[in-house]
């Protein structure tokens, strides 16, 4: 049996969070969804809805209030490199220096191009958690 994981996604543009919302459901996870960075961050650390942290937050890169790699630098570095994140952007791979330096900053797991398919949301979280690819 295939581990199901909770998922933070936090993207600003509602599209983005439905879809990716629909995929994870699919695949058998459990997402929650923010627009807002700063508030996926302070329910983050208040172990949110569940009682309990993500398993992998999923954050879009370009958002107002705090950046994507702010936002996956500072669970990574509460999370004392346990929770697994995924950087997103429709900007990867980046083409501009900064944001080069931005995407290895992050210390992101993994980096997931927008717009992506349920295969693109499935193989990359397959190369955060190698485990849960299925035997057979």
């Amino acid at each position: 049996m295939k581990k199901s994981l909770l998922v933070y996604v936090v993207d600003d543009k509602e599209e983005v969070r439905k879809v990716a919302q629909d995929m994870l459901a699919r695949l058998g996870h459990r997402p929650i969804v923010f627009s807002d960075p700063l508030k996926a961050l302070t329910d983050f650390l208040k172990k949110g809805q569940h009682n309990s942290y993500p398993d992998l937050v999923i954050s879009d890169y370009e958002m107002p209030g705090i950046t994507g790699d702010v936002l996956v630098w500072g669970v990574k570095e509460f999370s004392n490199g346990n929770i697994a994140t995924i950087l997103m952007s429709g900007l990867y791979p980046p083409v501009d220096a900064s944001d080069r330096v931005a995407f290895k900053r992050s210390n992101a797991d993994a980096f997931l191009s927008k717009p992506f398919s349920l295969g693109d949301i499935e193989r990359t979280i397959y190369k955060v958690f190698p485990e849960l690819v299925a035997v057979g």
